[in-house]
């Protein structure tokens, strides 16, 4: 009919008898003159309506025309302005653009010289401030390391008296295992006064000590004098020196300098071992003997203040030094650390000298990467200057050499000696200075790249204005495309809907017009006839039988209806991931023949031949088609099962059987072919399954089944093929069939079948040629002790709950006392009718508040409510606020939540509050008793309030009552068409 199907959906809306506002209780029955009065008036108002819908089109069309006509005269000119405004525009736009890149390209150029220089900048303060650090750190540790040997000799040695006849046991891997950083010596002086007794008494100590002490060789400690402490240069007197450069001391005296103090500084032991100037007197050179008496004044002072905590050590000014040690010759300084006995720490009894090579401190304090630094190490009267390189410092000469050529940046004045020694002591700093080379380092062509990427980024804008246009449609199209498509998806959902809803309003209406014939009424235009029908108060077969497909047909276009909102809400499930399965055990060859008879009618009324075909099964690999059923089957395949969700796994076959009869022409073939692929005997493995209610069973993996709907239908091209598993994807719909779908059955189908670990894939050969739908699925051999209690030839599954015998002859349904809660008045009384009508005992609530004070009654009279049903969306209380409170006060009846709200968090949310079970609307009373067989609910005995179930899951109960519901845990069992509340 044409008004069962307008274009559009608003179209219709006058058509539509308007509703009674919410809570407003209308009559149900009203006398014929009240009717008849409605009518008139609502035929009265549809008349006007129309009478008016077509009045304003016809006042549109021709303001439209009108101003259509006033646009093309004007339509040249305005084109003609708006396109030199353009041009204007864009012509203004390129000079800004031009005057903005010359800008932008000298502020990058500005800028990334600038942010060179900082970088430089910032690099240069962190190399000069570790540098500086490390070489404190250094001179620091060196200090510490010849205090604590200079300790460590004076505890040995305590007794002034005693010495200069001492030494340290050990003094060498004493010296070596203090871990200094640097190389350089530590030397053990004592003071020995010259001439006399105490020279002779120590120099036989001293070898002694060498030769028969420490295993020295014979020569250590010989000059070419002979044996003794020994200086370099002239004697006293002016005599030459020896072959070998060295005069024997036997006063204080030294060619160096002229004021000194009467004493000796032989070098007794070095971490050197056997080295090869021991006994050289230390105070024979100048720098030394500086720093010597610097520490001799300081030591006097602390003996007459007593202040031993005083620190007198002294380092000497800056010398060469031609070392032998691992490091090369090069500027140095002399540590000059005093030994105090412990038990006379007033006494100056010897000196620790330590020995620090300036180039292999300062390789310590730079990175391996570093270039083009100068550094001076200066004191207030010398300077050597060094150059970084690769991180090594490599002696550049005396003197400060640093570049002056250019104004670089510099660190100057740090000192590196600080707090460690004396007041008087050398003060030692070290300047750092950045050269050209190290700015080359920092110099890039990024100013210059910055400058032309500016230009670039400028005529990148030019072209990115000049596409605008292009975009600007190209989204105004998209924009388009997207509100076509919604305007589709509403057409869809509009024809869909509408249709079996026509078909359901005109069918209740027929049934309506035939009971009031049968009660005598009359209604419009009724014909006398239909009371023919009747004999006496008794109603002929033939009319009941009609009433009957009638009811049928009105049931079945109900169920199309909410079938489309239920296509919807799966896939939203695939597409948002919630899909959940409930598994069992399913005898897939039973199920693919009771699915493929569902359809044999459909079938027949296109003149298509519809097939099952078994035959591979039993190693027939011809094309020949041999239809058979599933008792053909061999035997070993009988005990095979898929793992899956029953319901859905069929909505999948359904749905490609359905779309095969669709495509198929009418005289055409329709075969859906089964055979199996079985896995190698090395590969089949057992593995453990985990089914609904927390049941697991041990399987065999066989290998795979697969099931194909093969039709010589209209075919698809190569295109299609790679598209038909899109969302909304049709392909000529209306050429091919009445109807065009939703274009969501195959992306549903392949994201249900992709959970149960399968694949869904399509093959055609092109237009004409038909199509392939291939579905594989895993395939299962359930093990020994289920086949010797099974018969592979009975149609009940192990464990699947959808087996082909009737559950009936096992169970039977309890009569119950019920409880149904719903604020729609009808949807109430239409249930407690057919509860009551199934033998049922109910009773209802028109809200979740009134609903909980009458389970608190029933309570309370030792009569609770063995069921209860419980609507979702209620005013004063919803049904999840009604549930738990319930189980608060104790409530253990079974409740069942009805909704129309199917999504799953709205599911979950109804159990988590309480509900056992919950229901999709629309109701259907056979999935409730379904419902209550499976969780094994009975009524409550005399006296039983509390019903301890099954289970894990706890619900917070009162503080006198905790129970246990397994139903909480239950899965969500579909009925096999998810519904919605329409």
């Amino acid at each position: 009919m044409q008004s069962a199907e307008p274009l559009h959906p608003e179209d219709d809306s006058s058509s539509r008898p308007a509703m009674p506002p919410p809570g407003l209780r209308t009559s149900r029955t009203s006398s014929p003159t009240s009717s008849d009065t409605h009518a008139k008036r609502r035929s009265t108002n549809h008349v006007t309506s129309s009478t008016r819908k077509r009045g304003g089109s016809s006042s549109t069309s021709k303001t439209r025309s009108i101003s259509s006509h006033a646009t093309t005269s004007d339509k040249t000119p305005a084109i003609l302005q708006t396109s030199k405004s353009v041009l204007y525009g864009r012509l203004v736009f390129l000079v800004v653009l031009v005057t903005a890149a010359a800008g932008l390209g000298y502020a990058a150029y500005a800028l990334m010289a600038a942010a060179q220089e900082s970088q430089a900048a910032s690099r240069f303060d962190s190399i000069a401030e570790r540098a500086l650090s490390v070489a404190q750190l250094v001179v620091q540790e060196k200090k510490k390391a010849t205090d604590s040997l200079a300790l460590m000799v004076g505890s040995a040695n305590p007794q002034a008296d005693a010495w200069p006849n001492v030494y340290l046991d050990g003094y060498t891997s004493i010296a070596r295992s203090l871990g200094i950083v640097t190389e350089g010596s530590l030397s053990f002086c004592p003071i020995v006064q010259p001439g006399g007794a105490q020279q002779a008494s120590f120099e036989a100590f001293a070898y002694d000590l060498f030769y028969n002490t420490s295993n020295y060789d014979n020569t250590t400690g010989v000059s070419a004098f002979g044996r003794g402490i020994f200086s370099f240069g002239k004697g006293p007197h002016g005599n030459a020196t020896f072959p070998d450069g060295r005069f024997p001391s036997t006063t204080g005296w030294t060619y160096h300098r002229r004021d000194h103090k009467d004493i000796l500084l032989p070098f007794l032991q070095s971490d050197h071992g056997a080295h090869p100037v021991l006994m050289l007197n230390v105070y024979f050179e100048h720098n030394r003997a500086a720093a010597i008496d610097n520490v001799m004044a300081c030591s006097d002072e602390r003996a007459q203040t007593q202040d031993y905590e005083r620190e007198c050590g002294s380092i000497t000014d800056l010398m060469w030094s031609e070392t032998k040690a691992e490091v090369d010759p090069g500027p140095a300084g002399m540590m000059m650390v005093p030994i105090y006995p412990r038990k006379d720490p007033a006494k100056l009894t010897g000196f620790i000298v330590g020995k620090q090579i300036w180039h292999d401190l300062l390789k310590h304090g730079f990175e391996s990467d570093v270039n083009g630094l100068h550094v001076v190490l200066r004191t207030p009267t010398r300077a050597h200057t060094y150059r970084i390189q690769d991180g090594m410092a490599v002696y550049a000469g005396e003197g400060d050499l640093h570049d002056t050529s250019a104004h670089l940046f510099s660190s100057v004045g740090t000192r590196i000696n600080p707090r460690y020694f004396s007041n008087n002591t050398v003060p030692y700093y070290m300047d750092i200075y950045a050269t050209q080379d190290y700015m080359l380092a920092y110099q890039t062509n990024n100013p210059k790249t910055a400058c032309i990427g500016a230009v670039l980024i400028m005529a990148l804008t030019a072209l990115l204005f000049l596409g605008y246009d292009y975009f600007v449609r190209r989204e105004f199209h998209d924009k388009k495309k997207l509100l076509e498509a919604k305007r589709q998806f509403v057409r869809y959902v509009s024809h869909e809907v509408r249709t079996p809803l026509n078909t359901v309003c005109l069918g209740l209406t027929l049934l309506q017009h035939d009971f009031a014939s049968v009660l005598g009424l009359r209604r419009g235009s009724q014909s006398s006839t239909t009371t023919t029908k009747m004999v006496g108060d008794k109603i002929d077969k033939e009319r009941v039988e009609e009433w009957m497909q009638l009811s049928t047909q009105v049931f079945q276009n109900a169920d199309a209806a909410v079938g489309v909102l239920s296509d919807l809400l799966n896939y939203d499930k695939i597409q948002m991931g919630t899909l959940t399965l409930e598994l069992s055990l399913i005898p897939i060859w039973h199920s693919l023949e009771r699915t493929v008879h569902e359809f044999k009618i459909a079938a027949l009324e296109k003149r298509v031949h519809l097939t099952i075909d078994f035959s591979r099964l039993n190693g027939k690999d011809d094309d020949d088609v041999e239809a058979c059923c599933s008792s053909g089957v061999p035997s070993d395949l009988g005990f095979c099962k898929v793992v899956g969700d029953n319901v859905k796994l069929t909505q999948v076959f359904r749905n490609l059987i359905s779309n095969g009869l669709k495509f198929s022409r009418e005289g055409g073939n329709l075969i859906v072919r089964v055979f199996e692929k079985q896995l190698p005997e090395h590969k089949r493995r057992d593995e453990i399954v985990a089914l609904a209610k927390e049941e697991r069973v041990t399987l065999i993996l066989r290998g795979d089944v697969v099931i194909q709907v093969i039709d010589d239908g209209v075919g698809m091209t190569k295109e299609q093929t790679k598209t038909v598993f899109d969302d909304g994807t049709q392909f000529n719909a209306n050429k091919f069939q009445a109807g065009g779908g939703s274009g969501l059955g195959m992306n549903i189908s392949q994201g249900v079948v992709s959970q149960h670990d399968g694949k869904l894939s399509a093959h055609s050969g092109g237009l004409g040629m038909g199509s392939i739908f291939t579905v594989t699925l895993p395939l299962y051999e359930t093990n020994e002790d289920e086949k010797s209690t099974h018969d592979p030839t009975d149609a009940t599954p192990l464990k699947d709950g959808s087996g082909g015998k009737e559950e009936d002859s096992e169970f039977s349904i309890p009569k119950l006392n019920i409880l149904v809660v719903d604020d729609a008045v009808s949807n109430r009384k239409l249930c407690i009718r057919l509860l009551q009508r199934s033998g049922h005992t109910c009773e209802g609530a028109c809200d979740g508040k009134e609903a909980v004070e009458m389970v608190k009654k029933a309570m309370e009279s030792g009569k609770p409510y063995d069921c209860i049903l419980l609507d979702y969306e209620m005013p004063n209380m919803n049904g999840p606020e009604a549930c738990e409170k319930m189980r608060k006060m104790g409530c253990s009846s079974y409740i069942a939540g009805v909704t129309g709200n199917v999504m799953s968090e709205d599911v979950d949310h109804f159990r988590n509050c309480g509900a056992n079970c919950v229901l999709p609307k629309p109701f259907r009373l056979e999935t409730l008793e379904e419902q209550l067989v499976e969780d094994g609910v009975t009524p409550f005995e005399q006296d039983e309030m509390v019903r301890v179930e099954s289970g894990g899951n706890l619900v917070e109960m009162g503080d006198d009552v905790a129970l246990s519901l397994s139903s909480l845990a239950s899965l969500e069992r579909n009925s096999g068409q998810p519904f919605f509340d329409v």
